[in-house]
């Protein structure tokens, strides 16, 4: 397959398009992983790892086991969701949930359709994964107590900003997929 020029500046702007969330992606994982790292040690040797709504723990890993699990947690979920957004090219119609699906997954629509779905799954992949570490620095210091306790209201102002994050990301993405008349 031969491309002419305009599918050529097509290509590469939708390329250029994958710039920033690539890069605000690759920062906040250098970031979690590295306070990961960093903060490894100030755990328990046995963390507390779940709290009932109180803040009480009810569920514990050792150290490494936790932070294993955290390493690995952060890769699969936001990778889950960036792939899911990136199969929407192979797809059967059916399977995809985005407004006006068929209109935007038209065989003249499906590449570009295809690169903005990938472009805002990198997006939430960042809201994810900085929710990611803010829950991490909620464990550290619920295991700085004794006994260990997760404060509720630092814990309701995450989960506060994590849904304001969703729910940017979610605008966003109907305002791109919106009814074409």
């Amino acid at each position: 397959m031969r491309l002419h020029g305009a599918d050529v500046h097509a290509k590469l702007a939708g390329m250029k398009n994958l710039r920033a969330p690539w890069i605000v992606l690759g920062l906040l994982y250098a970031l979690f992983y590295l306070y990961l790292a960093q903060t490894a040690q100030q755990l328990p040797v046995q963390v507390a790892t779940h709290f009932d709504g109180h803040g009480q723990p009810n569920g514990w890993m050792s150290q490494a086991g936790y932070v294993m699990f955290t390493g690995v947690f952060a890769v699969c979920v936001p990778g889950l969701i960036v792939m899911s957004c990136a199969l929407v090219r192979v797809l059967p119609v059916r399977l995809v949930n985005i407004p006006n699906r068929e209109y935007w997954l038209a065989p003249e629509r499906l590449e570009q359709t295809g690169r903005d779905m990938f472009r805002y799954g990198l997006w939430l992949a960042c809201v994810i994964v900085a929710f990611l570490g803010g829950v991490h620095g909620l464990i550290i210091e619920a295991n700085r107590h004794v006994p260990p306790h997760l404060s509720t209201p630092a814990m309701l102002g995450l989960l506060v900003w994590f849904a304001v994050g969703m729910g940017l990301w979610f605008v966003a993405l109907r305002r791109r997929f919106r009814k074409v008349v």
